[in-house]
């Protein structure tokens, strides 16, 4: 789809918010480290994740893992982390041609702290959308979001949304990280970067 980004009528573009926006992954890691006492190797380091999923990285199952992500909710550090280089200035350039909403799929726990965080930081984003389905059994999915709003594409981290999408003809664009690099499908463009992202983008849509 091509067409004049300088018109009147934006259309709608989604961004995730974890390890996108802001880098949350590290500092659930040095929590979960810091709660069940872990030094040395049995450490839970970020840059050795080879899934966003926590729960492949442990002996615990998904229930367990999310009780803790409730707990390091709880305690508040998250709220005060620091966005990502480069993505304020990539949300304010996009927003001169789109215009841009969050959708998450978060725990609904988190959803006043990640309205007012992102209020905070990235004060050109329309609003968050939670896809419940994930954490919660009820509620959309990433794809339906997008789709309902008419969302023109994604960006994304995630290996498994971002095939959900594209699968569903949404295109996504996914930041590079140890656990995506396997991906490949025809509607998934890969970035490293922020500060990148508006020039591919602009050369993907623009008339």
């Amino acid at each position: 789809m091509k067409f004049d980004l300088n018109d009147n009528s934006k259309k709608l573009i989604f961004f995730d918010i974890d390890e996108v926006l802001v880098h949350l992954l590290p500092d659930f890691c040095n929590f979960w480290n810091e709660y069940h006492g872990l030094v040395g190797n049995d450490r839970l380091l970020f840059e050795n994740l080879k899934s966003a999923d926590i729960t492949t990285h442990t002996n615990h199952d998904s229930k367990y893992v999310i009780s803790i992500f409730q707990k390091y909710i709880k305690n508040g550090a998250y709220t005060n982390l620091i966005p990502i280089a480069h993505a304020q200035n990539c949300i304010n350039d996009l927003s001169e041609y789109f215009r841009i909403q969050c959708l998450t799929s978060r725990l609904m726990d988190t959803y006043g702290d990640t309205e007012n965080y992102i209020r905070l930081h990235f004060p050109s984003v329309e609003k968050v959308l939670f896809a419940t389905k994930y954490y919660h059994g009820y509620g959309p999915t990433k794809p339906e979001l997008i789709k309902i709003n008419n969302g023109l594409f994604i960006v994304e981290d995630s290996e498994r949304y971002a095939l959900e999408c594209a699968n569903e003809g949404i295109p996504v664009y996914l930041k590079n990280y140890k656990w995506n690099r396997h991906i490949e499908h025809e509607l998934i463009k890969k970035f490293n970067c922020n500060s990148d992202l508006l020039e591919m983008v602009l050369k993907d849509f623009k008339k």
